[in-house]
């Protein structure tokens, strides 16, 4: 017993020493003991550049055909070392090498970009760590676990919100509710007022350079699991002031190669440091000064911006350090600016209590860090993460957000991370606030991959001299074009050009050749990203040896019955419109506008109406039931009706089946389009024959008899000129 003791503890240990072995490689990297793996920040939202030294005053690296060459967020690079910056900031730069294209390559990259990845622990800890993250989903945990390692002190805690994760994702996919500025076209949404698919046009929804996020950019940005990492947890840390680990050289590192870094300003009555200003609302306000300062280094850029420049026309004098008030519009600067000097609807009290008006830089970063504290950290929403995504219960929920760009939190983790770490502070006891959802996917949500333009779209599709039906239109779900030529015709000429100038046509365009009967053209139109739309045209060209089923297309459900010629008269006479003898009783029925007759058929079956609208659109009660079939007998539950098709109706227990007659179907493929105009034709020309349900549609007028009556109506109603009376 003793001896399997002691195993079990030197495996324990042995566990232990294995993984600070791994995480003291990552620790030593700024020695450059060891080369580690990392991935680029998905708060990258366009492109990292690759430069050839480290620093932004070296050239970009090119690749061999003397391209720029950058990373994406996601994409893997190994460390070799770990330089200081040779153009002043104080950011750290990692050498690494990636794959690139068919080549290897060696450059320098941002070190705040790079998260060095630590492999999660699947196995369980010893000692109570275990029980301190039990409330988390098991999901969360392994990254816990190697955080925990590598950081003993720092402490997580589950935010309970008590949320439905699809209910989360509804609300922050709402239009202008998440907005991302990447250049990358498969991280912004397609969805309507988003994207105008007929112009390839994004909307920009906040001033310009503004787009509404796709939803599945919403997704890995809203899912906490996406984030445990050293650098990106800093989104959930708790941001209240913390004198002992909170200093203004702290500050000032943070504001290091920027507008601010060692630049003094007036608080009144002398001169102070940006940093010292920041010290002062920390105080002033009870908020973290990294916070702060990480929040403007966010809002206005690292150089600043004209919210902070105090010249611009009709505001001279006047700054807007955190963008408060900068809401969406064509101008959100002078929205924010108009607030920063008149205070907008706040009442006379809570304008003197923030500052306001904001006609000092001091009083504005004073001010505004009293704004933000008030109105977000001391109600609840007190870290990064829950000033993009409100999901604190601390009130209404998920509205009340401080930012819409959907990285910014993350992009301020990194600000925080690299001051803490700068400071060689990230061995203090850090407390973070974690979001925990309920009904979450059973993974994380990736980043989806960086992809170009999605429209594969037509613009325009005609034929020179003749006209296709439909009609064509940009944005109909309609894929299928018909045309109809009489003989003699060797060729036609298909024009065919895409929405988007990033996207290529292929397929019959051009002089097309065409052959006696049905010719199926098609014409493919393959998106940037690779996505393709095939649409088709079926030219018909007449010819009496042509056999209604001899197109290549796929056969539809029901083919018509063909037999000797006819004299085109209806084999079945279409009846009276008098209702079934089948009526309803008080216990059981139907109340619909269709009309079932005595001969045991039903019309007023309009094309394209789907399976289950029919029935529901039978109006059955008290037990009634019905089903549908097919021409073949096999139940069908989806799809659309066709003629040919039955109704299984059953009525107080007695069962009865009627056959659908669509007029105008003539091939049983629930539409009328030109495949049956072409059947019509023949059959009024004698070289073709139609029976049963399809001679019944093929008489459209319901006169007793197929004529060019019928074959008038028909063609007006493909060319939307008539709807045919069903």
């Amino acid at each position: 017993m003793k001896r399997t003791g002691n195993k079990r503890i030197i495996s324990v240990i042995m566990c232990v020493v294995i993984v600070f072995g791994y995480i003291s490689g990552v620790k030593t990297i700024y020695g450059q003991a060891s080369f580690w793996t990392g991935t680029v920040s998905s708060d990258v939202t366009s492109y990292l550049n690759v430069r050839t030294g480290p620093g932004t005053n070296n050239a970009i690296l090119k690749d061999k055909s003397g391209k720029d060459v950058f990373l994406t967020a996601g994409q893997t690079v190994t460390i070799l070392s770990t330089h200081n910056s040779t153009d002043g900031v104080a950011i750290k730069w990692h050498k690494v090498t990636f794959p690139f294209g068919d080549s290897t390559l060696t450059g320098y990259v941002r070190s705040d970009y790079i998260i060095v990845k630590v492999e999660p622990i699947e196995d369980e800890l010893p000692g109570d760590f275990e029980s301190s993250i039990s409330y988390f989903p098991d999901s969360y945990k392994p990254y816990l676990r190697a955080l925990h390692l590598v950081h003993p002190n720092w402490v997580f805690k589950p935010l309970k919100t008590n949320l439905a994760w699809n209910t989360v994702v509804s609300e922050e996919t709402k239009l202008g509710r998440s907005l991302t500025s990447s250049s990358i076209l498969s991280y912004r949404s397609t969805a309507p007022g988003a994207y105008d698919w007929s112009t390839d046009k994004y909307f920009s929804l906040d001033g310009g350079g503004w787009y509404q996020a796709a939803d599945d950019v919403v997704k890995h940005y809203l899912d906490p699991r996406n984030f445990l990492d050293e650098r990106s947890i800093f989104q959930f840390e708790a941001l209240c002031y913390d004198s002992s680990t909170q200093t203004r050289s702290g500050v000032e590192t943070m504001l290091g190669g920027t507008f601010m870094g060692g630049k003094y300003i007036s608080n009144g009555s002398s001169q102070i440091t940006y940093a010292q200003a920041f010290i002062d609302a920390a105080v002033a306000s009870g908020a973290s000064p990294y916070h702060l300062a990480s929040r403007v280094i966010q809002e206005v850029g690292r150089q600043g911006s004209d919210s902070v420049s105090g010249l611009v026309p009709g505001y001279e004098g006047i700054y807007n350090f955190f963008n408060i008030g900068a809401t969406s519009g064509t101008n959100p600067i002078i929205n924010g600016l108009k607030f920063a000097k008149t205070g907008g609807s706040l009442s006379t009290a809570s304008k003197t209590k923030y500052l306001i008006p904001w006609d000092s830089k001091y009083k504005s970063i004073v001010g505004g860090s009293k704004y933000i504290a008030a109105n977000y950290i001391n109600i609840g929403q007190n870290t990064l993460y829950l000033q993009k995504f409100d999901v604190d219960n601390s009130d209404g929920q998920l509205w009340h957000q401080y930012m819409t760009n959907i990285s910014a939190a993350n992009s301020e983790a990194g600000i925080m991370y690299t001051t803490y770490k700068e400071l060689g502070k990230l061995g203090l006891p850090i407390t973070f606030s974690i979001p925990v959802y309920n009904n979450m996917p059973a993974e994380k949500c990736p980043l989806p991959e960086a992809r170009g333009n999605p429209n594969n779209l037509l613009k325009t599709l005609s034929v020179t001299n003749y006209s296709i039906t439909p009609t064509f239109e940009i944005e109909s779900e309609n894929s299928t074009y018909y045309l109809i030529l009489e003989g003699g015709i060797k060729s036609i000429t298909v024009n065919a050009a895409a929405v988007s100038s990033l996207a290529t046509v292929s397929g019959n365009k051009g002089t097309v050749s065409l052959s006696q009967g049905i010719n199926n053209l098609k014409i493919n139109v393959k998106a940037q990203n690779g996505d393709i739309k095939t649409y088709n045209l079926v030219a018909v060209l007449n010819d009496d040896d042509f056999q209604p089923g001899d197109e290549t297309t796929e056969p539809p459900t029901t083919q018509p019955t063909t037999t000797t010629p006819s004299t085109g008269e209806p084999t079945t006479k279409p009846s009276s419109t008098e209702p079934s003898t089948t009526k309803p009783t008080a216990s059981s029925g139907y109340k619909t506008s269709y009309k079932l007759h005595s001969n045991k058929t039903i019309t007023g079956v309009q094309p394209l109406t789907s399976v289950s609208k029919f029935i529901a659109d039978l109006g059955l009660y008290g037990g009634a039931s019905a089903y549908v079939t097919n021409a073949s007998g096999k139940k069908v539950t989806s799809g659309n009706m066709a003629a040919g098709y039955m109704l299984n109706l059953t009525v107080n227990g007695v069962q009865s089946k009627y056959t659908v007659i669509i007029r105008g179907d003539t091939n049983g493929d629930g539409e009328v389009t030109a495949i049956d105009l072409l059947m019509v034709r023949k059959v009024i020309l004698k070289s073709f024959s139609l029976s049963g349900c399809y001679l019944t549609a093929a008489d459209v007028n319901a006169d007793g008899k197929v004529s060019a009556v019928d074959l008038l109506m028909i063609r007006k109603h493909i060319l939307k000129a008539y709807k045919i009376i069903q």
